[in-house]
């Protein structure tokens, strides 16, 4: 006897699309989790892309710190998504350390990473050609990230024991 074969359309699913195996957000330097949660962070995905490609030195933290800068802050924050209207001079941003990093260590160098990443935007993308031949940031926009020591951490000067 043979069985009648049924076949029924796929039901339309919410979830998110399907990631790699082991990849987490902290560790995909494609940030293909951008773009199946926050398409609307698009051009910061490409950026942040392009930016993770040419990087050497730690790779480790770069994912994680544009977690923290690309969910935490942008998003959660309700900030502009434009890089453009981001960078301006005439952008009022609260303090990205104080608003979504840990007060450690590992705060600082998530926060100097954000650093970085926002002069490389601002170097390639809102800059001019010196006399020289070097790069120069136009006046109108400026990296509203400082870059932090490691050493205005308190110390700890007191143990749980």
């Amino acid at each position: 006897m043979t069985e009648k074969k049924t076949t029924t359309a796929p039901k339309a699913s919410s979830r998110l699309a399907p990631k790699g195996k082991g990849v987490i957000r902290e560790t995909d330097t494609t940030l293909g989790w951008v773009e199946r949660g926050y398409p609307q962070l698009g051009a910061w995905r490409a950026l942040a892309v392009e930016w993770v490609k040419g990087e050497t030195v730690g790779i480790g933290l770069r994912p994680n710190a544009l977690v923290a800068f690309l969910e935490r802050y942008l998003i959660k924050q309700k900030l502009p998504l434009d890089p453009a209207e981001f960078l301006a001079r005439t952008t009022f941003l609260p303090d990205f350390y104080r608003t979504t990093c840990p007060d450690s260590a590992y705060g600082i160098r998530s926060n100097n990473c954000i650093h970085d990443f926002l002069h490389w935007v601002l170097l390639r993308e809102f800059s001019v050609a010196a006399d020289d031949g070097h790069p120069v940031v136009s006046p109108a926009y400026r990296n509203p990230v400082p870059r932090l020591s490691i050493s205005g951490i308190p110390q700890r000067d007191e143990s749980v024991h």
